[in-house]
């Protein structure tokens, strides 16, 4: 359930870009943390940059496209596709129909739309959650996955999970692990949107990322 696959899946209107750089605590966030990955995958090639006018064309269900995420396309249109604004309970019956009725309570708890990041994956998803951000204006990341039993993750705010899938910080070894420093800002989001839950499994919400049987 939660080993996580390696390579490209983890291992298991536009806001304007400020150039935020540190949290209160010191740690790099937002746009100043993704230049940092941005210019790791520069190191492997050139990138291929969406145009202004597409990434404001970006359907957010009328949110804006958070701050990290404006600067990432402005660079790299590669990595990764958003899909279009939808409930979450639409994207689990629409990606996993046969175990959407799994997921239900888990849905119950993310009244607001997300955005899934298209193709990543083959048994898990990882999607934008619109209901809430940061306060750095990031929205954070959670992560459905089917290949053992039902589950759920928060990964954290979606500048710390872009960081850690371009390596400039420590990958998942698995589901929603963060290095242990941004921690603090994933259970903020936690804490406004998933009942300061971690995870979900088999029915249940959990303070932790694997909980026990």
């Amino acid at each position: 359930m939660t080993t996580m696959p390696a390579a490209a899946a983890p291992t298991k209107a536009t806001a304007k870009v400020s150039d935020s750089t540190k949290s209160p605590t010191g740690l790099l966030r937002g746009v100043t943390l993704v230049d940092i990955a941005l210019a790791k995958r520069k190191r492997k090639g050139a990138l291929t940059p969406m145009p202004p006018d597409q990434i404001a064309a970006i359907d957010f269900g009328g949110k804006p496209v958070s701050p990290s995420l404006a600067r990432w396309l402005s660079v790299d249109n590669e990595m990764f596709h958003l899909g279009p604004a939808q409930t979450v309970a639409d994207m689990i019956e629409r990606e996993f129909p046969v175990w959407a009725s799994a997921f239900t309570v888990f849905a119950q708890q993310l009244p607001g739309l997300c955005v899934l990041f298209e193709g990543w994956g083959s048994d898990s998803r990882r999607f934008v959650y619109l209901g809430v951000t940061d306060d750095h204006g990031e929205y954070p990341v959670f992560t459905v996955d089917t290949d053992d039993l039902p589950y759920a993750c928060i990964n954290g705010p979606v500048d710390v999970w872009l960081a850690q899938q371009a390596g400039a910080l420590a990958a998942e070894n698995q589901y929603g692990q963060v290095p242990p420093a941004y921690e603090p800002a994933r259970m903020a989001l936690a804490k406004k949107c998933f009942g300061g839950n971690r995870a979900y499994a088999d029915g249940r919400l959990c303070k932790d990322l694997a909980p026990s049987a």
